[in-house]
């Protein structure tokens, strides 16, 4: 438009009015003028959280775990978040929440977002959670990820402790597992629960086998049990057979 030519004249050439039309920029300050091509791009989105609320007021939450140094990290997310928002039309508000390893952690300049971090963005270190006790569940597992190898045994055993019932206690033995096997690849899951100090747990119950039962066939089902969680005992054989009979 002959218009934006005329506007992007009397900025370059009156860098006073750029003050006086904005706050937080100084007298007299020059600027260059430039029109680059941003190029497209893929970006796949760590995750977003969509409200099932039809109150418009909740807003959608952007989502990303980094636990490893990235340079262009903060320039990424936004890029993506403004992106999303763009495309899929969004017409409610949006937060972000990050859980980064630490304060330490190489992610960028965050001058330029400045302001989305203060007020959009809530990040979570999972270094200071390391030293508190007597945190809810869900904080008790994001520390279990940061707290040292030596300890995670004894850190586990206490998130189970606080269960209560036995399908808290699954759900609860679920996500430990599934951040000890992260921390310790090496580990079969009948070796994480040594760690967690469980000598037995019906086999039936855990969540892998229910995926590996969906297989149909005992024989098929004990045979990836065994490459995940090491040797069964024939009494855990007896009773894979029997849940495949009566399954």
């Amino acid at each position: 438009m002959k218009t934006d030519k005329l506007f992007y004249k009397m900025l370059l050439t009156q860098p006073e009015a750029v003050a006086e039309l904005m706050s937080g920029i100084p007298k007299g300050c020059v600027f260059d003028y430039k029109a680059p091509v941003v190029k497209e791009k893929e970006f796949r989105l760590d995750g977003v959280l969509l409200p099932l609320s039809e109150d418009m007021t909740v807003p959608l939450v952007f989502f990303e775990a980094q636990m490893q140094p990235e340079g262009g990290f903060y320039g990424r997310y936004f890029a993506e978040l403004h992106l999303y928002l763009s495309q899929y039309e969004v017409e409610r508000p949006w937060l972000g929440l990050l859980i980064l390893q630490s304060r330490r952690q190489t992610l960028g300049s965050e001058v330029p977002h400045g302001t989305l971090l203060r007020l959009n963005v809530t990040r979570i270190y999972l270094e200071d959670l390391v030293p508190l006790q007597g945190l809810s569940l869900n904080l008790a597992l994001l520390r279990l990820i940061a707290v040292p190898e030596q300890d995670v045994g004894v850190e586990g055993r206490k998130i189970l402790a606080v269960a209560e019932g036995r399908a808290d206690f699954l759900r609860s033995l679920d996500l430990v597992e599934g951040i000890l096997s992260s921390k310790f690849p090496e580990l079969t899951i009948e070796e994480v629960r040594q760690m967690l100090g469980l000598k037995s747990v019906d086999i039936t119950e855990t969540k892998f086998f229910q995926e590996a039962a969906q297989i149909g066939e005992a024989k098929v089902t004990l045979r990836m049990l065994a490459r995940q969680c090491g040797a069964l005992s024939s009494e855990q054989e007896n009773q894979v057979r029997s849940y495949r009979v009566s399954g």
